[in-house]
């Protein structure tokens, strides 16, 4: 339970979520069964993946390889595809804590725990004000901070796809010119 894990390992510091980062760590003093510190993350897959260098298979870390890799991005796909919500976990073991610490001194040559897929389905009242927006006229877009395949999953599940409609993601929109988005605008649903 949540009170028994705190009080075996305390949460010492933190590096908040951050929006542009996409996640968050928190770092804790361990059971003395191991190193003194250990940090966790949690995050976007897709921003996770990179600063992993290893899995826990069998309870042992091993190599990130390419081909591990393209397994872990098609679980993602597939979950987000079934419209989850999914999270990357990882850890990192620590010799010592700075006095501030930040993502660039936490967030790297992390162990990949595992993957969370968490259902958050659209509120039954979504989809007929969806259609009664449309009947009158009025043009309704989705904006989420989901992973592409579970934005475009949901946008399916309450009709806000449109059968030519298109996701786009924050990274394409903002290298996208103001023509460029006006060009494309009217076909972008998500």
């Amino acid at each position: 339970w949540r009170d028994e894990v705190e009080a075996r390992m305390p949460r010492i510091a933190e590096v908040p979520f951050d929006s542009d980062r996409k996640r968050m760590s928190t770092i804790h003093r361990t059971d003395g069964t191991g190193p003194e510190y250990i940090a966790y993350v949690k995050g976007a897959p897709d921003v996770m993946l990179p600063l992993c260098e290893a899995i826990l298979e069998d309870g042992k870390p091993v190599g990130l390889t390419p081909a591990r890799v393209e397994h872990i991005e098609n679980i993602i796909r597939d979950l987000g595809q079934a419209g989850l919500r999914v999270l990357a976990v990882a850890y990192r073991h620590l010799d010592w804590v700075p006095e501030h610490p930040t993502a660039d001194e936490i967030e790297k040559e992390l162990v990949l725990i595992g993957l969370i897929g968490m259902t958050d389905p659209a509120r039954p009242e979504v989809a007929p004000a969806i259609t009664r927006a449309r009947r009158a006229g009025i043009r309704t877009v989705m904006i989420t901070g989901d992973y592409p395949t579970t934005a475009r999953a949901i946008g399916e599940q309450i009709g806000l796809l449109r059968p030519q409609g298109h996701v786009i993601t924050g990274a394409e929109l903002n290298h996208l010119s103001d023509e460029d988005l006006d060009a494309q605008i009217d076909g972008i649903d998500v």
